[in-house]
């Protein structure tokens, strides 16, 4: 009977255009950390929320096939404790995507995914490996084990006569969200890019660094960058699309310069490369689910042509 109640119910909420999706967690993130060390293809994806959208971990495997991804982006943070942890692990010499914006170096920002590296190293044992492969494969397979389509949120909409609207976003099991905004709630993205915006803005109020004590905050990823690359790895630093400025600091080419020099990594921006800046943002940040396949790309082709990823690798 249960069975039934639950095929029933999974019918249901996929016939309401619900798919399931990875929920995303710290051994979710773990998992894709631990993909890093001892590999020499590894490629780590650093970053927020651009790089969980824009970058499609299948697509660099099968232009690559020899290289491992391993996505450790975390939405909504700075991602200088993830490259302060690669470059901290003498097992991880291969290549870091740090997807970064001007805020991201201020060094008051650099422990905003700590939290994630200390599970890593502290918890993450083969327990939670174990059991976080088993929840990944129910929860890639089945609508129903998702909070926003249980048989609570079932009971509430018969109550209430009104039912949850499918997400536009799926958490795929490499970490890769896939936004089909064609079919999102643009009120709730509306919503999100004001608070964005809102967010920018405190960010950019009082403390904001300035060029100068921002170019001092560089000198501290020089050294973290300096480890990786003594162990043959690579460091090259991506600034995603947007339709808005985040930076304090107008003058990108400043900014992206000084970074180039004192870090002396290689830097990819958005605005030099057309084939990274034709896309629709439709929320001012990300790229649609079917545009990012093509993105990763364009990426990858850059890439290449800097020599960061060899062709045939």
């Amino acid at each position: 009977m249960g069975a039934l109640l639950l095929l029933g119910l999974e019918g249901f909420w996929r016939g309401m255009g619900h798919h399931p999706s990875v929920m995303d967690d710290e051994a979710l993130w773990a998992q894709q950390r631990a993909r890093l060390s001892g590999n020499e293809h590894a490629v780590a994806l650093i970053g927020a929320s651009r790089t969980l959208y824009n970058l499609v971990p299948d697509v660099i495997e099968k232009r690559h096939p020899k290289v491992v991804v391993g996505n450790v982006a975390i939405e909504g943070t700075n991602p200088v404790a993830a490259l302060r942890d690669l470059a901290r692990d003498p097992d991880f010499h291969g290549v870091a995507i740090c997807d970064i914006t001007y805020a991201g170096i201020d060094a008051t920002t650099w422990d905003e995914q700590q939290g994630h590296v200390d599970f890593y190293w502290r918890k993450y044992k083969p327990g939670k490996d174990v059991e976080r492969r088993l929840r990944t494969l129910v929860q890639q397979c089945l609508v129903t084990v998702s909070p926003r389509t249980s048989i609570t949120k079932f009971a509430e909409g018969v109550f209430d006569a009104k039912w949850e609207r499918p997400f536009h976003v799926r958490v795929h099991p490499s970490r890769w969200w896939s936004g089909d905004f064609q079919r999102a709630d643009f009120s709730s993205i509306l919503d999100r890019s004001q608070w964005l915006r809102q967010w920018n803005a405190d960010r950019n109020q009082g403390d904001s660094p300035t060029l100068e004590s921002w170019s001092e905050a560089v000198d501290g990823i020089a050294k973290m960058v300096s480890r990786i690359r003594q162990r043959g790895g690579e460091v090259v630093f991506v600034c995603m699309p947007t339709s808005r400025q985040p930076w304090k600091l107008t003058d990108k080419h400043a900014a992206w310069q000084t970074l180039e020099a004192r870090v002396g990594a290689p830097t990819i921006h958005f605005t030099d490369h057309p084939s990274l800046s034709k896309y629709v943002l439709w929320d001012a940040s990300h790229v649609d689910e079917r545009d990012a396949p093509a993105f990763t790309s364009a990426l990858i082709d850059i890439l290449e042509q800097m020599q960061v990823l060899p062709r045939g690798s």
